[in-house]
């Protein structure tokens, strides 16, 4: 009798509590300008997927401005720790300055100019053979807003969509395919973004 009372205990507890775990967030503080031209920074908490495994990434990455004097774009170079060097993309191609990794060391964001100061954003894969393997849905924008949150997913401004896209940050997985965005209430420009 005891031995069951305790199975039956035990199946009723582990079935509560696999129920009622609450889904993975995580903070990011977001740096915005309102109409009136005050700045301010607010922390917001997104839902987010499973954490994906954090890693170091397996490249350094430089921007390299030979042979693009007079040029606004730089080349990408990556290197390992053998010391092998890998260009990413066409030479002269990638805006100075680059963007954050990915928590699991595998995508890094680079920017590649568009028109006038606009550009979007291109996740370069950190692979043995690094490469620019996609461009960003919808993420044309002069601010170079990007960060990433545990789960995988990078979050960005846009410049692409209605009006309504300056008060919002997009989200975008490259593994998952998955876009989403979350309101900025009250900005007129998304300055910066950070996870915390």
């Amino acid at each position: 009798m005891g031995w069951k009372a305790f199975s039956l205990a035990t199946l009723v507890l582990c079935s509560c509590s696999a129920s009622s775990s609450p889904p993975h967030s995580q903070r990011m503080e977001v740096g915005y300008r309102d109409n009136r031209g005050v700045d301010h920074t607010k922390v917001f908490t997104v839902e987010v997927d499973a954490p994906v495994r954090v890693s170091p990434a397996p490249w350094t990455e430089t921007l390299a401005e030979t042979g693009c004097q007079g040029q606004e774009g730089r080349t990408l170079v990556l290197t390992n720790a053998e010391h092998r060097s890998a260009q990413v993309g066409d030479g002269c191609a990638w805006f100075d300055k680059l963007g954050p990794t990915s928590p699991d060391g595998q995508y890094l964001v680079a920017w590649a100019p568009t028109d006038g100061a606009a550009s979007e954003i291109h996740l370069v894969a950190l692979t043995a053979s690094p490469a620019d393997v996609v461009t960003v849905p919808h993420s044309n924008s002069v601010d170079y807003v990007a960060t990433w949150t545990k789960d995988g997913r990078v979050w960005f401004t846009s410049d692409e969509s209605p009006p309504s896209s300056t008060n919002r940050l997009f989200s975008y997985g490259p593994v998952s395919h998955r876009q989403d965005s979350m309101p900025v209430d009250n900005a007129i420009l998304i300055r910066s973004a950070r996870t915390l």
